[in-house]
């Protein structure tokens, strides 16, 4: 049997806890600790489901490539307004911790996706737009069959998630004295 890594079909890992010098956290079911002079960089993004809220992400970066990711998630990997507010205090916990032990000087702190990810999801929405609003209202005003007015609307509904994305995740660097909020 290949012991290479297997898909999940629920999240197992669950636990992060910032210390004086160092951040603690569950991988594999088993705690991990890293000193903050290990970390390289700190990621904040959000993402979104259909018929889903935000859900946050911090992705925190190790200098040997590592890297560990902490979400406001339920173990399904869904939202759960539930986890909003922890997920808020530990962004905020883990910045005053990292300045209080001066490590936030060699960090880059970044918010949103990376460049090519957010060019995908643009060329993504324009596609759609394309598909799901331009076309039906060039066959209607060709048909004039008013279902497909219907069907655009259904096509703006679709897009909605993601033009959700295309603000806060624009790619930029933030002070970490001022870490972006997701559910302010």
């Amino acid at each position: 049997m290949d012991a290479g890594p297997r898909p999940r079909l629920q999240l197992t890992d669950e636990g992060v806890s910032p210390g004086v010098d160092h951040i603690e956290f569950m991988l594999e079911r088993r705690w991990q600790r890293r000193s903050y002079a290990d970390i390289v960089a700190v990621t904040l993004q959000s993402n979104a489901l259909p018929d889903s809220a935000v859900i946050a992400n911090c992705r925190i970066e190790f200098e040997d490539g590592a890297e560990v990711v902490v979400s406001s998630a339920n173990a399904n990997g869904l939202s759960d307004g539930s986890r909003n507010g922890d997920f808020d205090d530990f962004v905020h916990d883990l910045h005053g911790r990292l300045l209080a032990d001066g490590a936030a000087a060699d960090i880059a702190f970044r918010a949103g996706f990376k460049p090519w990810r957010r060019r995908l999801l643009l060329g993504g929405l324009l596609a759609a737009a394309a598909l799901l609003v331009v076309l039906p209202i060039g066959v209607f005003i060709a048909t004039r069959r008013p279902e497909l007015l219907a069907a655009t609307l259904v096509g703006v509904g679709l897009m909605l998630p993601g033009v959700a994305l295309v603000g806060p995740n624009r790619p930029r660097s933030y002070r970490p004295d001022a870490p972006p909020g997701f559910f302010a």
